[in-house]
């Protein structure tokens, strides 16, 4: 070995850098039934994903993704109208029954959808055939009615829609008969309950077979029964004609004649 050479230890200094390894948080928001694509997989589940990456040094870099699902809001909306009527939906003029639907947009851009069921309801139709007699009369809401015809009225029904009324209405007259009436002493006449037997003008209210007033003027005349007394003498053998009566024997007799009124 050469005494002039000598060993020569070369000496280096190292730096370790431990580097952490780097986490990345990222929210997403979603509308229930979109998806996002993450790590390979197509999300539609509100949750927590992770993902490791590489970074440019070699380390691990992980990412962590939480998932909201922003659901689907539905608002159902009943309503009611009367036929005839309409209601606005969705830019639409509607009148018939059914179940309509508009999409809105939520505050987190989602979307918001309104399902209206719409009812129609009919209006109410009611035929009705009255009879009465004349004097009386007949009321449908606010009308009264007295005359015979065909009349329409239109009321409130209890779901405050229209009921429309169709009457048929006839109005029977009071009959008035005027009686004249002869009849003769101890005789009377009959009307209804009645019974009259004395010369007058009598009022008397009868019921037709239709039910209504039957006006009955009586103008009654009761002829009164005369009466004669007569006294014949005859001769023995001799008679006496009376009436076409023969007698010729001494005695009182009546004898029932007519007059002229046939009393």
């Amino acid at each position: 070995q050469n005494p002039l050479e000598c060993n020569t230890i070369d000496s280096a200094t190292v730096t370790v850098t431990v580097l952490d390894k780097k986490t990345n948080n990222i929210t997403r928001n979603i509308c229930q039934g979109q998806s996002i694509v993450f790590n390979g997989q197509t999300l539609t589940s509100a949750g927590i994903y992770r993902d490791t990456l590489r970074t440019s040094l070699g380390c691990d870099s992980f990412i962590v993704l939480n998932l909201s699902i922003n659901p689907t809001k539905t608002t159902p909306i009943s309503r009611s109208i009367c036929e005839g009527e309409s209601i606005i939906f969705n830019g639409q003029t509607l009148r018939t029954t059914g179940i309509y639907r508009d999409t809105l947009q939520t505050n987190f851009g989602c979307d918001s959808f309104i399902v209206l069921t719409l009812n129609i309801i009919p209006k109410s139709r009611v035929s009705i055939e009255r009879i009465i007699c004349e004097g009386q009369k007949i009321t449908i809401g606010n009308h009264v009615y007295k005359v015979s015809g065909n009349y329409i009225d239109t009321l409130r029904s209890i779901t405050g829609c229209d009921s429309i009324i169709n009457l048929a209405l006839t109005v029977n007259p009071k009959k008035s008969t005027s009686l004249q009436k002869i009849v003769c002493q101890g005789e009377s006449v009959t009307i209804g309950n009645h019974t009259y037997n004395q010369t007058g003008n009598y009022l008397d209210t009868l019921s037709t077979s239709l039910g209504c007033d039957s006006i009955i003027n009586l103008n009654l005349v009761v002829n009164p029964n005369n009466e004669y007394r007569l006294s014949q003498y005859i001769c023995s053998g001799k008679n006496t004609i009376v009436g076409g009566q023969v007698f010729d024997s001494t005695g009182n007799y009546i004898i029932h004649l007519l007059t002229s009124k046939g009393c």
